[in-house]
């Protein structure tokens, strides 16, 4: 288990990045031109404007919850190393939880590694929060990108400080009975499997796992699970349901939120 919290322990080096930007060339040189496969080097940049006192703590180099969660991306760098994993997904267990807070600080601190480029995802269509949490107005998002057909490029932006390429929630779905239809979409599957082959990490903030069948859909979609822990708050029965609702797919394990 990933504990986050204050610590006094050096963060650990990045990744080796001439190794990484060698993987990156060879996954050019091995990849012929695609339609499939989008540039987004010129998304509008955005500044976020969080309310303070900010949560997105890791634009705060020195900050001790820094430490913790380059110690969890140095985890997952050992991962995409040996499995070839780039899809995560950062799943609060039950409402409250902290999921959106630990999926958008550790997209930053992946972003801290120039050879890195970083997509944070708001997959959570009913309940968005993390454009309220970097402080920007939002209108369209991944839900006209799976409701409308508009083109992920024209969508997803950059954020400064932190380079990390963000697409957010957009509008609510228009109806319940479409809601299950949308996760189910032929279209999320390619932006997540073919579109995204421009970035080395996408990180996906989930529908909330009380909405199981979308959760598990998006979940599905994702190389890896990450299950947040909210330390006071997360009741064993949720976490419970959690672990039954993720079966066969691939856990990753939890990080603790104090």
């Amino acid at each position: 288990m990933e504990k986050i919290g204050k610590s006094r322990r050096p963060a650990l080096a990045q990744a080796d990045e001439d190794t990484l930007l060698m993987e990156r060339q060879e996954r050019a040189d091995a990849s012929p031109a695609s339609a499939d496969v989008v540039s987004f080097e010129h998304a509008p940049i955005l500044r976020p404007t969080p309310k303070p006192p900010s949560r997105l703590v890791c634009f705060d180099v020195q900050n001790p919850a820094t430490v913790e969660f380059g110690l969890l991306a140095a985890r997952l760098n050992k991962f995409k190393t040996q499995n070839r994993m780039k899809r995560v997904l950062v799943a609060g267990c039950g409402f409250g939880s902290g999921g959106s807070l630990i999926s958008a600080n550790l997209a930053i601190v992946l972003a801290q590694n120039p050879a890195h480029r970083v997509l944070l995802v708001d997959a959570n269509l009913e309940r968005p929060s993390l454009s309220e949490l970097f402080g920007l107005q939002a209108d369209k998002g991944l839900s006209e990108y799976l409701q409308a057909g508009e083109p992920a490029e024209n969508l997803i932006c950059q954020l400064e400080p932190g380079a990390i390429w963000f697409l957010p929630a957009g509008s609510p779905p228009r109806s319940e009975d479409r809601q299950g239809q949308i996760y189910h979409s032929q279209r999320l599957a390619s932006l997540l499997h073919l579109e995204t082959d421009w970035f080395d990490w996408v990180v996906v903030d989930p529908p909330s796992l009380e909405t199981w069948l979308a959760a598990r859909a998006v979940a599905q979609l994702c190389d890896g699970i990450m299950i947040v822990v909210r330390r006071g708050h997360t009741k064993r029965k949720f976490l419970r349901r959690a672990l039954d609702l993720m079966e066969g797919l691939p856990l990753l394990g939890f990080a603790w939120n104090e």
